[in-house]
């Protein structure tokens, strides 16, 4: 089969998607030698990581072209239609949202379409309204017309069943897994330095500062925590691109709470070997998001080896499972964060619950489950 991948929304940072579409890519051509695989970026993406990624393969291509955003879901809707049929594509596969919405152009094409969540859908006060729209005309539109849908979590699934009415036999449930390139030892000691965070403990939390992610609730349960228990030396590190308005809305809180500046560290972007250094140093990693996809957060921090609490929201709860401590409120977080600082027997079964957990998740398996999604019946076979 000749597969196609649109992935123009690539942008040389560590977001989920592109974790996504990196490990299934490498994990795709790892155990398929006979399908061809064409894979299309931004001209604006430095493809050298991709390539030394999928140097020992032979069976892809790369193409480029220019896509800012607006181009990003004319391309896909519009224009891609009409390469698939004339380059007689068997596979169109768009790891993000968007996909042909000229489907009558190419209707010899499977189109199967990824979706990480429906943010747009279930939080839509806490998007870009520009954004929103974009995704409920042109997302919700293409998900609608593909063949085959990937969701990533039993939460996606149940949301892209109700709110778009997808029936159940086009929704394959997949799960993604940790990141293969995240190297739990790839860090020197030294490293930590940079963060100036002496020589405390530290809470860890890493994602977009965006106002669906929660970090205004975990900054008033880190100040609630640290008046209570003045003895403990302990900080709150932050590490996600900051972005529009929110930065100045949380910065702002931390001074309405009088919260000293050195007691919450906002880096901003971490690339991978600072945050695998943030990782491997931290007393505790917490998600706090109202809604997630998935959440790489809590496999990140299980993986090394940390105690999780998660918000029990959405697919957090399926992810964490057993492994980790859940919260709903400020207040029961500020509890879970006592329970894991003071009980040393809790820490240590959280560990390994969590370790245990981890084996859950495989590319391989993942894989696996998107080739049989390529291959399920009802393609329509090109005729030769």
């Amino acid at each position: 089969m000749k597969i196609f991948f649109d992935c123009t929304y690539l942008r040389n940072k560590h977001t989920g998607v592109d974790v996504y579409f990196f490990n299934l890519i490498h994990h795709l051509l790892l155990i398929d030698h006979e399908n061809e695989y064409t894979i299309l970026v931004d001209t604006r993406y430095d493809t050298n990581n991709l390539l030394a990624e999928l140097n020992a393969f032979e069976n892809y291509r790369i193409i480029r072209v220019f896509s800012p955003l607006p181009l990003q879901v004319f391309y896909a809707s519009f224009l891609i239609p009409f390469y698939l049929r004339l380059k007689k594509f068997d596979i169109y596969h768009n790891p993000y949202f968007f996909g042909p919405l000229l489907k009558f152009v190419c209707n010899k094409t499977k189109i199967v379409i990824t979706v990480h969540d429906l943010y747009h859908r279930t939080v839509p006060e806490m998007m870009n309204r520009y954004l929103n729209v974009v995704f409920k005309v042109f997302g919700d539109s293409a998900i609608k017309k593909a063949d085959e849908v990937i969701v990533i979590s039993n939460q996606t699934q149940s949301d892209v069943a109700n709110y778009l009415k997808i029936p159940q036999n086009k929704l394959n449930l997949i799960y993604q897994a940790l990141d293969h390139r995240f190297d739990t030892t790839g860090f020197k000691a030294g490293d930590i330095d940079k963060f100036n965070l002496t020589n405390a403990g530290y809470i860890l939390s890493v994602g977009k500062v965006l106002p669906s992610k929660g970090f205004d609730d975990l900054i008033r349960a880190f100040k609630i925590f640290t008046d209570q228990n003045h003895e403990k030396d302990i900080i709150l590190v932050i590490a996600g691109m900051h972005t529009g308005q929110y930065i100045l809305e949380i910065e702002a809180l931390i001074k309405t709470l009088d919260l000293k500046p050195d007691l919450v560290k906002l880096p901003g972007y971490v690339d991978d070997k600072d945050l695998v250094c943030l990782y491997a140093n931290c007393d505790m990693v917490i998600c706090p998001s109202h809604y997630e996809g998935f959440g790489f957060t809590v496999l990140e921090g299980m993986r090394f080896k940390k105690p999780v609490i998660a918000r029990n929201a959405s697919s957090l709860i399926e992810i964490t499972g057993n492994a980790g401590l859940l919260f709903n409120t400020v207040n029961e977080l500020v509890v879970q964060i006592k329970k894991i600082i003071t009980d040393a027997s809790l820490r240590n079964s959280l560990i390994e619950k969590g370790t245990e957990r981890l084996k859950i998740f495989s590319w391989i398996e993942s894989s696996k489950k998107t080739l049989h999604v390529y291959n399920k019946p009802g393609i329509k076979k090109r005729l030769l």
